[in-house]
């Protein structure tokens, strides 16, 4: 809450977006969480427990933390199970917020990457919490897990993995997207060397400290699964500017189709 109010009340924040629209508005507050955690609900709802992949390895993850901990015993009390959840959970649903307040919608390109980086971080840590808070409850009352289990874990989790690779083999459908899917195919595609051999041509000139207005072909092909923003042939636009600045040009575009 200190850090949202420096931020909306720095007079850079308020020199970028005006004064009338960046001051500290309650109503505006109110509705920034509220859109901030309906989307987060949304998003924890078809981004996650809506995807059986993310589903198949949270349940392993689960599984693998909550055996590795029964075996120990630590100092570390666990005793606020609830509010560590609820803590982590609603900086998940805080996360939402800042572009809301600012009039942007939704979080997007690196700012959703770190919400989600944000939230599998926060639901391992969550695990490990509960998990130590429910085994030292039952240590104290002098139940421990059988050694049975133990055992039959021991000798069965490596087929347990076989048996969910194999079920999420069987539905490409769940893992067609994902980055190391559409990475594979970016390879054997042949549209990485492409890709790569372009670039190549693009340090050729803007290496060259003679050149000074540099005029750049257009990719014939993708940049894949690639976080790349390209120039245009507008050289004022900021790729264009950020990257004259950066190989010390004059002028950075496209050449015209």
């Amino acid at each position: 809450m200190v850090t949202a109010v420096v931020n909306i009340k720095a007079p850079g924040t308020l020199v970028r977006g005006g004064s009338a629209f960046f001051c500290f508005d309650l109503n505006r507050v109110l509705q920034t969480i509220e859109r901030a955690v309906y989307e987060g609900l949304r998003s924890f709802r078809s981004d996650y427990m809506g995807n059986p992949v993310i589903v198949i390895c949270m349940v392993l993850s689960t599984l693998f933390i909550v055996m590795e901990i029964a075996d120990k015993e630590y100092r570390f009390s666990f005793r606020y199970p609830v509010l560590v959840v609820a803590m982590t959970f609603g900086s998940y649903l805080a996360m939402y917020a800042p572009t809301y307040y600012a009039g942007v919608g939704t979080p997007f390109g690196r700012m959703s990457n770190l919400i989600s980086f944000y939230f599998e971080l926060s639901f391992i840590f969550d695990i490990i919490y509960v998990a130590g808070y429910v085994m030292n409850v039952l240590r104290r009352r002098g139940k421990n897990m059988p050694a049975s289990v133990k055992e039959m874990w021991k000798r069965y989790k490596i087929y347990l993995i076989g048996m969910a690779m194999l079920v999420i083999l069987f539905h490409p459908e769940w893992y067609r997207n994902t980055a190391v899917v559409r990475t594979v195919c970016y390879l054997a595609s042949g549209e990485a060397e492409q890709f790569g051999r372009e670039m190549d041509e693009r340090y050729e000139i803007l290496l060259n400290d003679n050149i000074k207005i540099a005029e750049l072909e257009p990719f014939s092909v993708s940049a894949g699964v690639l976080f790349y923003y390209d120039i245009v042939e507008d050289p004022d636009e900021w790729p264009n500017y950020a990257l004259a600045d950066f190989f010390n040009k004059d002028i950075v575009k496209l050449k015209e189709k």
